[in-house]
C-alpha cells in the first residue's frame, strides 16, 4: 500500500511538471513587444540562475553538473528568452537537477523549499510562513502616470511574462519536492505534519492564482492529495513532541540521559530548541522535546 501511495505521487508529480510547462508556453510571450518586456524576462530567469547557485549539495560530481547548468542558463539567456519553448524545458532541467545534489532527502527538501520561496512577496501575494525571503525580485517598474491609467497592454504583458516564470518555478519545485518529501524519515508527528503543510500552503497559494487553466488546478490537486496520503506515514508510529521544563542547568549530553537514559537524541535536543552552548542548557527554560519518556 505505502508503495502504490509513491506511485501515486510520482505520477502527479510528472502531471504536473506537464501541464506546468503547458500552461507557461501559452501564457509567455515577449516578440512584437517593446525591450523592456524582453528585458524584466531576462532579468528574471537571471534571478532564478542566482537562486540555484545559491544551493548547496554534498554529491559531488551530481551537484557539479547541477552548479554548470544554473550558471548555463543565465549565460544563454539572450536565446532562451524569446522562445517559451525553450526557456520552459531549460528552467524545468535545473530543477529536476535539485533533486540528486544530496543523498540526505531533507537537504534536498531544503533547496526545493528555496525554489517553493522564489520571488518572495511580490510574485505570490504571501511568504511561506517562518522561512527567509529566497529572491526578492523587483516587480515591473511602472510609471506612475501610466498605473493611474490602469496600465497598458504592454505592461500588463511583461508583468504576466514574469508572474509565467516564478509559478513555472514553484509549481516545479513543489512537483519535485512532493515524492522526496512523502518518502524522508522524521523524528517526530510534528515533524512530518509541519512538512507537508509547507508544501501544501505553496500548492494552495498557486491553486488561487487568478486565470490558472483547469489542467494545471488539476495537477496541482491531484499533487496535493497524494501528498496528504503520504504524509504524515499512514503506517509508521512517529513520537510526538513535548514540551518539557528544564529545571536546572546542565550539559545537554546529561539531559539527553536524564530524559532518555541514552544519548542519540542530544543533536535532536539542541537544534530542536537552538541551543547556542551545549554545554550548559538554561535552567527555568521550556524546552521541546521528543516523548519517548
Amino acid at each position: 500500500a505505502r508503495n502504490d501511495i509513491f506511485s501515486r505521487i510520482a505520477e502527479a508529480r510528472d502531471n504536473l511538471l506537464s501541464k506546468a510547462q503547458a500552461a507557461f508556453e501559452k501564457i509567455y510571450r515577449v516578440l512584437e513587444f517593446p525591450d523592456f518586456v524582453l528585458n524584466t524576462a531576462k532579468e528574471t530567469v537571471r534571478a532564478f540562475s542566482s537562486t540555484l547557485s545559491g544551493l548547496k549539495g554534498s554529491v559531488t560530481g551530481a551537484f557539479a553538473e547541477f552548479y554548470h547548468s544554473a550558471k548555463q542558463i543565465a549565460e544563454d539567456v539572450d536565446g532562451l528568452i524569446p522562445d517559451g519553448k525553450k526557456l520552459a524545458p531549460a528552467i524545468l532541467k535545473n530543477i529536476s537537477q535539485i533533486s540528486a545534489i544530496s543523498e540526505d532527502p531533507h537537504e534536498i527538501i531544503n533547496a526545493y523549499r528555496v525554489l517553493m520561496n522564489f520571488g518572495g512577496k511580490d510574485f505570490g501575494g504571501k511568504d511561506i510562513p517562518n522561512q527567509p525571503i529566497s529572491n526578492q525580485l523587483d516587480p515591473p517598474v511602472i510609471p506612475v502616470r501610466v498605473a493611474a491609467l490602469g496600465g497598458t497592454a504592454t505592461r500588463m504583458r511583461e508583468q504576466q511574462n514574469l508572474d509565467a516564470i516564478v509559478s513555472l518555478v514553484k509549481q516545479a519545485a513543489v512537483a519535485w519536492v512532493a515524492p522526496i518529501a512523502a518518502k524522508a524519515s522524521y523524528s517526530s508527528l510534528q515533524d512530518a505534519i509541519a512538512a507537508r503543510d509547507e508544501i501544501l500552503f505553496v500548492i494552495d497559494q498557486q491553486m488561487e492564482i487568478s486565470g490558472i487553466d483547469d489542467d494545471t488546478y488539476q495537477a496541482l490537486h491531484d499533487v496535493r492529495k497524494a501528498l496528504s496520503e503520504a504524509l504524515p506515514p499512514p503506517t509508521a508510529d512517529l513520537p510526538s513532541i513535548v514540551p518539557y521544563h528544564n529545571i536546572q542547568t546542565r550539559p545537554s549530553l546529561v539531559l539527553a540521559y536524564d530524559l532518555y537514559e541514552k544519548l542519540n537524541r542530544e543533536a535532536d535536543i539542541i537544534f530542536r530548541n537552538q541551543i547556542e552552548h551545549p554545554g550548559f542548557v538554561p535552567g527555568g527554560i521550556t524546552l521541546e522535546v521528543i516523548r519517548e519518556f
